[in-house]
Formats: C-alpha cells, structure tokens, sequence
C-alpha cells in the first residue's frame, strides 16, 4: 500500500462513527437500569445532569473502548473511568463516595 492510501485509510478510521454504549443506573452497582447514550463522539465532553450513581460501557466494537465519568458538569469534579476490551464485560463505574453521581462523561477507543 502507498504511504498516502495507508494515511487516508487511517484518517477515515480515526474518524469513524463510535459503535459504543454508555449505560447509567440507579443504583451503585450498575445493575438498575436508567438509560443509555449511543455513540458518543470521541474524546467530546457530554452532560447528562442525572446524578446517577453507576454507568458503564455496554458495548465496544473497538480493541479497546475507554470513558472517563465526572461529578461535575463539563467534566469537571471528581472522576472515574472504566474501560473495555472488544468481546469481555464492562466495568462499572461508581460514585465517589460522598458525591450525588456521575453528571458528565466522555470516551476515547482505540481501534
């Protein structure tokens, strides 16, 4: 493959559609189920404004799939992560202690 047909095809994968889905839940254990968001763009900062205190990732069709979850809005406060390989379960991603939950995320993948 010429080097500029190997650029373009990694350019074209870079900025594919997400196939990813976020879950959250009432509960703190990721096993009460509230909603879920679809294909968030990579790497954009998204509020929710639910305050739940678990969420996960339900699906990656990616090598490895990875969300970073905030107690603030515009992914500020205190964080957790959880991240996932292609084909294994998710994590479960909970509160901080002492905190009302999660409030705005945001997700990378690698293909």
């Amino acid at each position: 493959m010429h080097p500029q047909a190997f650029l373009a095809t990694l350019a074209v994968m870079a900025s594919a559609s997400s196939a990813m889905k976020v879950q959250w839940y009432n509960d703190n254990s990721c096993s009460n189920y509230a909603f879920e968001q679809n294909n968030p763009a990579y790497g954009q900062c998204y509020n929710n404004g639910s305050k739940k205190p678990s969420a996960n990732i339900a699906n990656c069709d990616h090598v490895l799939c990875y969300c970073t979850f905030y107690t603030g809005a515009g992914c500020t406060g205190s964080s957790g992560y959880v991240s996932v390989t292609s084909g294994v379960n998710p994590n479960c991603a909970l509160k901080p202690s002492g905190s009302a939950g999660w409030d705005s995320f945001k997700c990378t993948w690698y293909m």
